[in-house]
């Protein structure tokens, strides 16, 4: 018997895959910041088209056209690069929200983001945290995190993990 996914299941599932390969990511990774804009802006859409020369008179390359929602052709933000961009994705997808960045005790620490959501409408009670060697990435991560745990509550025990 084939089991019905709704779209909250998929969506979910597809955040869940995105937080791990962020949580693998080495640095920043353009393709990890349309990810992002696609799993937290509704309404967006991405067309990527692989052009190769007939004849190679050049080498070949991709069309990447990511439109908002009003079909506008975009530059997505460098969420995995810049500490603003993720600020930005945070007060977007959270409104409301606190959030923090910090590290720990020597240079070779992971950075940690912190993200209190507390506002409408991501009522949640607890505190999000996203690990990484990158500070841009460990925000991406605690908001990631933060927007799964409020589409499942009952995994908020396994948000912080």
């Amino acid at each position: 018997m084939t089991e019905t996914r709704t779209s909250k299941q998929i969506a979910a599932d597809k955040l869940d895959e995105l937080i791990e390969r962020l949580e693998k990511a080495e640095g920043p990774d353009r393709e990890l910041d349309s990810r992002i804009w696609l799993e937290t802006s509704p309404g967006v859409t991405r067309s990527v088209q692989h052009v190769v020369s007939a004849t190679g008179a050049w080498p070949p390359y991709d069309i990447d056209e990511t439109r908002d929602e009003t079909g506008r052709l975009i530059t997505v933000p460098s969420f995995t690069a810049s500490l603003d961009a993720a600020v930005e994705l945070a007060e977007r997808v959270l409104p409301g929200c606190r959030w923090g960045v910090t590290q720990g005790d020597t240079p070779e620490d992971d950075f940690q983001g912190n993200v209190w959501p507390g506002v409408q409408p991501y009522q949640a009670d607890f505190d999000v945290f996203g690990y990484h060697k990158s500070a841009p990435l460990a925000l991406c991560l605690a908001i990631l995190k933060a927007v799964r745990a409020h589409m499942h509550p009952r995994d908020r025990e396994e948000t912080n993990q």
